[in-house]
């Protein structure tokens, strides 16, 4: 009998124990946001902070909230400022220096804002841990704690426009260079097809002259082994004719009498007739 009620004063005491858990469990609401405008050029390179927070559940007291900068930042303590929700609430808030700052009581539906300014001392990182929250309160006659870091985008900074524009002057330089380098090869081509052509049309000419001096050498060799006049006269007409021309002789005019005929032609000589040559 001795045993059965240590079990059940066992399971009362664990009982009270999870509600006591579940009573002291509740937490605060926050929210934060920030706001960088460093790309303009008469800002100051200044982060604003705004960080609100309110009970959520029951009301809180004793509240100890700090405000702390970074590893990467500076907190300006002047910049301090708060606004309270309801407008008309009666919330008394002390300012104990230093990013500290002291709340008698905040009752459910209520919260408080705190605005305040951090400067960064490199802009050379997109994001940064700006500033850092710290508050102990007691709620429900326990004491709890909350902590948070709040991060700030910094990708609008001077350093990060400069790396935009460096960026974008490369890639137009490097557009650049590939249509020169386009044009260039195309005019590399278009020599190469000149020089070529000019090549060619060297070798042709010299290729006809060629065959003309071949063809006049020819004649010439005929001429030396016909015995008449006449015909040797004629030969010699056409050598000159197919000289001067630079080419191989066409057809005579009718009427031309610089030595139009061939070497078949009926001609009187001084014995009265052409003779067959003797080749």
């Amino acid at each position: 009998m001795m045993l059965d009620r240590k079990r059940v004063g066992l399971v009362v005491l664990c009982f009270a124990l999870m509600l006591s858990v579940t009573v002291v469990s509740a937490e605060l609401s926050t929210s934060s946001s920030t706001s960088y405008e460093g790309g303009q050029e008469a800002n100051d390179q200044a982060i604003t902070v705004t960080y609100t927070f309110s009970p959520d559940g029951s009301k809180i007291s004793n509240v100890v909230i700090n405000f702390r900068a970074q590893q990467r930042t500076l907190l300006q303590g002047g910049t301090f400022s708060y606004t309270v929700q309801p407008g008309a609430a009666e919330i008394n808030v002390t300012n104990a220096g230093r990013g500290e700052f002291r709340i008698d009581e905040l009752g459910k539906n209520e919260e408080i804002t705190f605005t305040y300014t951090v400067y960064p001392k490199n802009i050379k990182q997109e994001s940064i841990e700006a500033s850092s929250v710290d508050i102990q309160y007691v709620q429900n006659g326990q004491e709890l704690t909350h902590e948070e870091t709040i991060t700030a985008n910094l990708s609008s900074s001077p350093w990060y426009q400069l790396q935009e524009k460096q960026d974008q002057l490369e890639s137009e330089q490097s557009g650049q260079a590939v249509s020169l380098g386009i044009f260039a090869g195309a005019l590399g081509f278009g020599v190469l097809g000149l020089i070529a052509a000019g090549v060619s049309y060297r070798r042709i000419g010299s290729r006809v002259q060629d065959e003309h001096d071949t063809f006049s050498k020819e004649l010439e060799r005929v001429k030396s082994r016909i015995d008449s006049p006449g015909a040797e006269r004629k030969i010699q007409d056409l050598i000159d004719k197919y000289q001067s021309d630079g080419g191989a002789p066409g057809p005579t005019p009718a009427g031309d009498q610089s030595g139009g005929s061939s070497i078949d032609d009926d001609d009187e000589d001084d014995d009265g007739g052409l003779e067959p040559p003797s080749v």
